[in-house]
């Protein structure tokens, strides 16, 4: 008898909550080699300090239980650091228990760990709370080795579709996430075995990306899944790379129910979406009253939109707020909105449900709309062939206004129109839409079928403009009045970065960044700002700052750098790169500074004009001298997103020929006190 399953989107919901484990694995301690005990270094690596000389991880689905086994030698004294062991978990989905322990010294004796287990919170944040066990090893030195294991346990049974899927009429493919291995470490790893045992009669899969030598995982006859592989790199970390997900050797496990996956299954999985959100988004007729004093009939397409942004906007965001005790949850007593009438009543949202309330309203208002979900550039990128729906991380909504479309996302607090943030540009998502043809299939350009891709950020929308007028003494010491003005994704960084903060804060914040822009300066005051608040328009900030010996003398001359804001270019001065890299967005530099020349001195030489374009950006400077000041103009512009690895050593040309070009000298010699400068 067949069991009638609800809609593939409750389904995959139903599932997801359900949280099946991941891990299984015990033993005794595997026998120590004379070859680790001698191990003095890492030889794909030297120098590092410590090495994953063996990794065991191991799931059974069917006893909803696992574990994990770690062997880590340690090479030096920085080493010592992996003996504090840190177990996350999320209590109430799983349980932690069987920690044993270990040190093993140069001599090969051992030192049980006896001593105390802490729990303690790591994280927590709306519903989601996440625990760490934490345990400190005795006697770790150097040419020692550490080894732990533990035991993991789900306390949530596996939903009876899974272990019965032929019980079920499913008529849409449903993919369940199950767990990520990481085949790479942070330390060189010299060998890892990776084991599933997975439900009886379910179909498990994987998606695996920049796996060591390709070498992919094996069904064994018994129906486990056994992955091994050794002498795998040590995950390293460089300046603008793209996020781990991107580029981290991992395998991704995945149940999959139901018919088996198709070319159209993202298209599927967006019309899955849209049924379950239906009811959420409320009927238009039932919005009208909303509407009533947000936008007039004589506004045209364009003012309404913008009236309709601006008013949900002003929705309370409870993600964007800090976190709250139980205590303090329960006493403000905020309940779930069920559907976009409770959201709009209430002027409280979680999450995403501030797009969905826009999205609602544009329909109400008789425009185009649907949500778009999307996969966040700042967690990785998206990847149309694992059929993982959970890594579709980001929303924004798509309108069409007066014969014009738009991608917008008001949930992000201080977004002004039009812009999209960074990372949900040049990316790929898909439609939540029912499949009843909306326009947007007209505009967007398909990178796989059912999905579309997000137009990529221009330098313009993300320009900083700098002014200083600065008197400098005969002593070398410059000082003056700095002005900045944050346009579009510069302004909105600094917003976001301080959207819960005070004055105060926002103060520092703007004056350790001057003071990288102007390394030495010793007294930088924020003078006052203008627009924190009115995020349409661009954030402008005055200072006051002194630099004491700025001005070298060179004799009876002083000289000093071209490039007062000389912080700016100082990326990439490693001859070597592994990854690619990734800017959040491409952006301009525009600098405007004049020195007003102490008494007694005048130019003796500037610099000469320079201007180079290359496929990254462009660069101009140029230096005036008229009567007692000197006047540089610089204009600095990065065009990229993405730059190959390949193309490193050119970028990395580019910025150097930059910093040349900053470092350039303007020369002041004794003249005649004519051409002295006098304070404005």
């Amino acid at each position: 008898m067949c069991k009638a399953a609800s809609s593939p989107g409750s389904i995959l919901l139903c599932l997801i909550l359900s949280g099946l484990f991941t891990a299984i694995w015990a033993a005794d301690w595997p026998p120590v080699s004379r070859e680790e005990l001698a191990m003095t270094d890492d030889p794909a690596n030297p120098g590092a300090s410590a090495i994953l000389l063996y990794r065991e991880v191991g799931t059974d689905h069917v006893k909803g239980s696992g574990s994990e086994y770690r062997r880590i030698k340690v090479l030096n004294d920085d080493g010592k650091k992996y003996g504090d062991i840190e177990i996350p978990y999320i209590p109430g989905a799983f349980q932690i228990d069987g920690i044993q322990a270990r040190t093993i010294r140069p001599d090969g004796t051992t030192v049980n760990f006896q001593g105390q287990i802490f729990d303690r919170t790591a994280l927590r944040a709306r519903k989601i709370k996440i625990q760490v066990k934490a345990l400190t090893l005795p006697e770790v030195e150097k040419g020692g080795i550490i080894e732990y294991s533990y035991n993991i346990r789900s306390r949530r049974k596996a939903p009876d579709v899974l272990k019965h899927p032929f019980d079920y009429m499913i008529p849409r493919t449903v993919v369940v996430p199950l767990e990520t291995w990481l085949v790479q470490e942070d330390l060189f790893t010299k060998r890892a075995r990776f084991t599933v045992r997975p439900l009886s009669g379910a179909n498990l899969n994987w998606f695996q990306k920049n796996v060591p030598n390709d070498r992919k995982p094996e069904r064994l006859p018994d129906g486990s899944v056994l992955f091994q592989v050794e002498n795998v790199p040590a995950y390293q970390r460089e300046e603008l790379m793209p996020p781990d997900d991107a580029v981290r050797g991992r395998i991704d496990l995945f149940y999959q129910v139901g018919p088996l996956i198709s070319a159209d299954y993202w298209q599927r999985v967006g019309q899955e979406r849209a049924e379950d959100l239906r009811s959420f988004l409320t009927e238009p007729k039932r919005l009208q009253q909303f509407l009533t004093g947000i936008i007039a009939a004589s506004d045209s397409p364009d003012t309404q939109l913008r009236k309709i942004y601006s008013r949900v906007q002003q929705i309370r965001s409870l993600s964007d707020e800090p976190a709250k005790t139980e205590q303090e949850t329960k006493r403000e007593n905020l309940k779930e909105g069920k559907n976009v009438e409770d959201i709009l009543k209430r002027n409280y949202a979680r999450g995403n449900e501030v797009n969905l309330a826009f999205a609602a309203l544009a329909r109400a208002a008789g425009f185009e709309s649907a949500p778009i979900l999307v996969k966040s550039r700042a967690s990785g990128l998206f990847e149309p062939n694992s059929p993982d729906p959970t890594q579709l991380d980001a929303m924004v909504v798509w309108v069409r206004a007066g014969g014009q479309s738009y991608l917008l996302d008001p949930a992000r607090r201080y977004c002004p129109f039009g812009l999209l943030p960074w990372e949900e540009t040049a990316t790929t998502g898909i439609i939540v839409d029912d499949g009843s043809g909306l326009s947007l299939k007209k505009d967007a350009v398909p990178s796989f079928i059912g999905t579309v891709t997000t137009s990529a950020p221009i330098s313009g929308m993300a320009l900083i403009e700098r002014r200083a007028i600065l008197h400098l003494d005969a002593e070398g010491t410059v000082e003056g009045k700095v002005s900045v003005n944050y346009t579009g994704y510069e302004a909105l960084e600094r917003r976001s970065a301080t959207g819960n903060s005070d004055d105060t804060a926002r103060k520092k914040l703007l004056e350790d960044e001057l003071k990288e822009w102007i390394p030495g300066a010793t007294d930088v005051h924020l003078d006052g700002t203008l627009n924190w608040e009115q995020f349409e328009e661009p954030l402008h900030a005055s200072f006051t700052v002194k630099f004491p010996g700025y001005a070298s003398p060179a004799g009876r001359r002083l000289l000093f750098r071209v490039g007062f804001f000389g912080g700016s270019a100082q990326s990439f001065k490693s001859d070597k790169r592994i990854h690619d890299v990734q800017f959040p967005h491409p952006f301009e530099e525009l600098d405007d500074v004049t020195w007003n020349l102490p008494l007694g001195y005048r130019v003796g030489s500037l610099p000469e004009k320079q201007s180079e374009s290359t496929i990254f950006g462009k660069y101009t400077l140029s230096t005036d001298a008229s009567g007692a000041a000197v006047r540089s103009q610089r204009h600095f512009t990065i065009q990229a997103l993405l730059v190959p690895q390949n193309y490193y050593a050119a970028l990395r040309s580019y910025f150097t020929l930059v910093r040349l070009h900053d470092d350039s000298q303007i020369v002041l010699e004794p003249g005649s006190e004519q051409n002295a400068s006098k304070p404005n």
